[in-house]
């Protein structure tokens, strides 16, 4: 999107690119293509507007984010997995986002081997949306990465009854 988007020097399909990455939760492009648009001459009225969805849509995940955060310490379980998952719906792009589903859904009782690999999951996005994480942080992850996919192998053939 942002090759289109640096191409791109006509307004409606500006305001195009703005719309298709908020409806595809691409929040951070769908700001800057508003930004752009609202640089462009009659277009500052409808990238308001668009810059205005985008900054709902951010508090949306902030709150699901700051409210699955929450729940965790009181035991809720289940509730913050809904929330977490609420929260990465609204904005893919929050990597704490990312990382608190993973460390809750690790702590979902009765361990499952679906849980611990959706976990995986989480983790190798954190480490995609956190270019800049320093290597220590990411070898600590990957090394839990390797220890929950060994993990999530010897539950599900448990769960199979092959043990």
């Amino acid at each position: 999107m942002k090759t289109v988007m640096g191409s791109t020097t006509d307004l409606k399909q500006m305001f195009a690119l703005g719309d298709l990455g908020l409806m595809i939760k691409d929040l951070p492009t769908a700001e800057e293509a508003y930004k752009r648009a609202a640089l462009m001459p009659g277009g500052e009225e409808r990238a308001r507007r668009g810059l205005g969805l985008v900054a709902k849509q951010k508090e949306v995940a902030r709150q699901d984010l700051t409210m699955a955060d929450d729940p965790p310490k009181k035991a809720q379980i289940k509730s913050s997995l809904d929330k977490y998952r609420a929260a990465i719906y609204e904005n893919p792009r929050v990597p704490e986002a990312r990382l608190g589903y993973a460390v809750v859904l690790q702590k979902d009782k009765p361990e499952k081997a679906s849980n611990l690999k959706q976990a995986i999951t989480q983790y190798k996005a954190l480490l995609d949306l956190e270019t800049e994480l320093p290597q220590k942080e990411a070898k600590r992850i990957s090394r839990r990465i390797a220890a929950l996919q060994e993990r999530a192998y010897k539950l599900s053939q448990r769960e199979k009854g092959y043990c």
